[in-house]
């Protein structure tokens, strides 16, 4: 279907959503960092973990946001976070999904916005 980047710092976490997806014919670049990302090949959609932000405050989800926006022009951002109060608009993603979460949901969400950028 689509090119997924996939941004977690949990590698064991990241290689299972790399099955999933791939369960769900997507093809998926797996990176630990925004950095590493920004070495990878355009994306149709990104998945971003936003775990690493410890204290979350929505100006630290925002500024990672923008800098995935400034790599990637239009691919939709998926963010997934244990964080409650977070909200795609707070914090400038397309979507956001709570964690714990079914893997089934955020196939589903990678599946519309793949959909969107063909």
């Amino acid at each position: 279907m689509g090119h997924v980047l996939l941004i977690d710092d949990d590698t064991a976490i990241g290689e299972l959503l790399v099955d999933v997806l791939a369960d769900g014919g997507h093809t998926t670049d797996l990176v630990t960092t925004l950095e590493a990302a920004a070495n990878g090949r355009p994306a149709d959609v990104i998945v971003a973990d936003l775990v690493g932000i410890h204290e979350f405050r929505a100006e630290a989800a925002r500024g990672f946001i923008r800098r995935l926006r400034g790599e990637f022009h239009g691919a939709p951002i998926i963010v997934c976070t244990a964080h409650r109060d977070a909200s795609h608009v707070d914090i400038g993603a397309d979507h956001v999904i709570t964690k714990p979460f079914d893997v089934d949901h955020l196939l589903a969400c990678v599946e519309r916005f793949a959909r969107r950028a063909d």
